[in-house]
C-alpha cells in the first residue's frame, strides 16, 4: 500500500471515529436536556407528586445508564481517533548506536533500573518514579518496565508476559499508589518488513482518568541498525505517551 493511500485510509479513519464520539456527545447532552424539559413540563401541568417523584426517579436511572453507556463509548472513539492522528504523523526508524547487549543492561541498571525476571523468554526490568500529576491528597507513582523479549515468535501481549508484568504490578501497586504503568518492550529483528511495521505499531495509548496504561513496542533492525517504534515528532496522544518516548530515546541513544 502506497503512502498515499494509506495516509487517506487513516484520515478516513480518523474522522469515522471523531463522527462517532461526537454522536455519543450530543446523545448525553440530549438525553439531559429532553429529561429535563420532562420535569419541567410536568410540574407546570401540576403532575401529582407521587407520580412526578418516580417518574424523576426512572429518569435519573435512565441518565446514569446513558452517562455510563456514553462514556464508554466515548474513551474508546477517543483512543481510537488519537491511535490514527498518531499513524498519520508518525516517522520511520531511526538510526541507533544501542546495540541493546550485556552493555545495555548494565546502563539499565546503572539509571536505577531493578532486574524483575530473567528467563529464556523475556528480561524485565522496572523503575518506579513520581507521577507527572499534581495531587493534593494522594501522592501517586509511575512504574516504568522494560521488557526485552528474547524469542522471536513471542508475541508482545503473549500471557508468558502478560502475567509477569501482572504480578509486578501486584507487588508494588499499593505500596506506591501505582496509577500508571509504562511499558517498553524490545524486540530484535533481521530486517525490517511491512508486516513487522503492522507487528510494532500494536501500541496501547489508554488513560480513564488519572489513570494511564502505556505500551509501545520497539524493533532494533540489527542490519541497518536502526530502531521503529510508534511516535511522531509533533504529536503524542496524551502526555504519559509523549514521556515514554522520551524515556525510550534517553536510553537508546537517539
Amino acid at each position: 500500500m502506497s503512502l498515499y493511500m494509506q495516509n487517506g485510509r487513516i484520515s478516513k479513519l480518523n474522522k469515522k471515529y471523531f463522527r462517532k464520539k461526537v454522536y455519543y456527545l450530543l446523545l448525553v447532552w440530549f438525553s439531559l436536556f429532553i429529561s429535563i424539559g420532562i420535569v419541567i413540563l410536568m410540574y407546570l401541568l401540576e403532575i401529582k407528586e407521587i407520580i412526578t417523584s418516580l417518574v424523576v426517579f426512572f429518569l435519573l436511572v435512565y441518565l446514569l445508564f446513558m452517562l455510563f453507556f456514553c462514556k464508554t463509548k466515548i474513551t474508546f472513539y477517543d483512543m481510537q481517533q488519537r491511535y490514527q492522528e498518531l499513524l498519520k504523523k508518525s516517522v520511520g526508524s531511526i538510526k541507533t548506536n544501542c546495540k541493546f547487549d550485556n552493555n545495555w543492561l548494565k546502563f539499565l541498571e546503572k539509571h536505577n533500573y531493578q532486574l524483575f525476571v530473567n528467563n529464556s523468554n523475556v528480561t524485565i526490568y522496572f523503575k518506579i518514579e513520581k507521577s507527572l500529576s499534581k495531587k493534593t491528597f494522594i501522592s501517586t507513582s509511575l512504574i516504568e518496565i522494560v521488557t526485552i523479549i528474547k524469542k522471536q515468535e513471542l508475541d508482545a501481549y503473549t500471557d508468558q508476559i502478560e502475567d509477569e508484568l501482572k504480578k509486578l504490578w501486584a507487588i508494588y501497586e499499593k505500596e506506591y499508589h501505582l496509577n500508571k504503568q509504562i511499558i517498553m518492550q524490545f524486540k530484535k529483528y533481521n530486517n525490517f518488513s511491512e508486516d513487522i511495521k503492522k507487528e510494532l505499531d500494536r501500541i496501547i495509548s489508554y488513560k480513564e482518568g488519572d489513570n494511564y496504561l502505556i505500551n509501545i513496542n520497539c524493533g532494533y533492525i540489527e542490519n541497518e541498525a536502526e530502531l521503529y517504534f510508534l511516535h511522531s515528532n509533533e504529536y503524542y496522544p496524551n502526555r504519559y505517551y509523549k514521556y515514554a518516548v522520551d524515556i525510550i530515546k534517553e536510553i537508546t541513544n537517539l
